[in-house]
């Protein structure tokens, strides 16, 4: 399935009806277009493939599933490799019953398939005008015991000089605010004009489309905004002085910048949703002395390995993109990578923070259990020992010899009954000092 959003020359929007005039429509450097190719068959794939002219090892790299996150150097285009993090509830993207976590830590899809096997169906080449801006698929969810889970969605993107085409086999709700974030973030660093002429193979947008796509985002407090709406004050940080914003040459970086914020943007959620379990985990630690911790602190230290195996690579692939020796965007567009770059970093040590406290919290819980386990052994032994000494009264006079005094003796049972009674009070005693008992 496609779906398609063109920036002209004019910095208008627009949506690509026919996709064999893409080729055409990127001859125009000033032109900038975003293909988002969900579920592909083979026949998209090898058209895109000619109409971009994609090396076949990059089109093999989007087909296979499990890739890790990096960046790699076409003659003509990158193709980069990101994730997107959510948190699902169990029965969401095929959540297999009695599985928590992430499914070991293996890079994976949602629908669990190793390899991405392109789509047979011919429901790609049916244009899709705009990206579903706002809407929000439906998914069959069944109710199954467990915890919630960490799905990873795995995300191919090819950027060239002036396109974007992403692909991906299962659903990410990022695409649609990525496209809202693009026009904002198109209309603070480079203004638009006013629109004339006309892009053979394209049509304008629908008033609906337009108001879909000019949707205010969802607060949120870690990111940067980079647009200001109506009467909305711009949160991005400036530069001292800056009274108003600057105009600068509209890139494709503009386009990669809103999505991969967009995307690590929403990994924020992820983490809070680790914190709030290993909180319950400590918990069930220091106040219920709880079993089943250890297995909820292996379970989320898997989560988090296979967080950081994602984050670690994603971390070297901006630190590429913001290299400023053989810089990739213009300079304007670098800054902004930078904050991602930070946002990313940020998780990267949270998570290996996180690592260290579950590791320190399941040395506490083992360390504790065997304090008790020790507390244990001291009372079952000084038991054993009060036992034993009786037990030695009762075997001495037990002996069956015939010349004993005590045994013709009238005070002879009396007596051993109160000597029992000593020897166990002073052993009580002493116990009790010793603090055994």
């Amino acid at each position: 399935m496609f779906r398609t959003l063109l920036c002209d020359e004019r910095n208008q929007f627009r949506v690509v009806e026919d996709h064999t005039a893409i080729s055409d429509i990127v001859q125009n450097k000033d032109r900038h277009l975003w293909l988002d190719v969900e579920k592909p068959s083979i026949e998209d794939l090898e058209m895109i493939q000619e109409e971009f002219n994609f090396h076949p090892l990059a089109i093999e790299d989007a087909m296979l599933s499990h890739q890790r996150p990096k960046v790699e150097q076409y003659e003509n285009f990158y193709l980069v490799v990101f994730y997107s993090v959510a948190v699902v509830e169990p029965g969401a993207d095929g959540a297999v019953a009695g599985r928590r976590g992430l499914r070991g830590t293996r890079f994976h899809r949602a629908g669990g398939d190793d390899v991405a096997r392109p789509n047979g169906s011919q429901n790609g080449k049916n244009g899709i005008a705009l990206p579903r801006i706002g809407s929000e698929a439906a998914e069959a969810q069944e109710d199954i015991d467990g915890d919630e889970r960490i799905v990873l969605r795995e995300l191919a993107l090819f950027m060239g000089e002036n396109f974007l085409v992403t692909v991906h086999n299962d659903p990410i709700p990022e695409l649609d605010e990525a496209a809202k974030r693009w026009q904002r973030n198109i209309q603070i660093i480079s203004p638009s004009e006013e629109a004339t002429g006309n892009v053979p193979g394209t049509r304008p947008l629908t008033p609906e489309e337009q108001g879909n796509l000019q949707g205010r985002s969802r607060p949120n407090s870690d990111m940067v905004v980079l647009s200001q709406g109506d009467g909305a004050q711009d949160t991005a940080d400036k530069p001292e002085g800056a009274s108003h914003r600057e105009t600068h040459t509209n890139d494709i970086g503009i386009l990669l910048y809103s999505l991969l914020d967009t995307i690590v943007d929403n990994y924020f959620p992820v983490m809070d949703s680790i914190v709030d379990r290993s909180e319950k985990l400590e918990e069930q630690i220091f106040e219920r002395y709880s079993q089943s911790a250890i297995e909820g602190i292996f379970t989320l230290k898997k989560d988090l390995l296979a967080l950081r195996k994602v984050l670690a690579p994603e971390r070297d692939v901006l630190n590429v993109l913001i290299r400023r020796d053989l810089p990739i965007f213009e300079t304007h567009t670098l800054v902004y990578f930078q904050d991602v770059y930070d946002h990313v970093v940020r998780l990267t040590d949270s998570i290996d923070t996180y690592r260290d406290l579950l590791s320190s919290a399941l040395d506490s819980f083992l360390s504790m259990q065997s304090n008790r386990l020790n507390i244990t052994v001291q009372t079952l032994t000084a038991f054993s020992i009060i036992l034993m000494s009786v037990a030695g009264v009762a075997g001495w006079y037990g002996m069956n010899f015939r010349n004993m005094p005590e045994l013709d003796s009238a005070w002879g049972y009396p007596g051993v009954a109160i000597l029992v009674v000593v020897i166990v009070a002073l052993e009580v005693v002493f116990f009790k000092r010793k603090g055994w008992l």
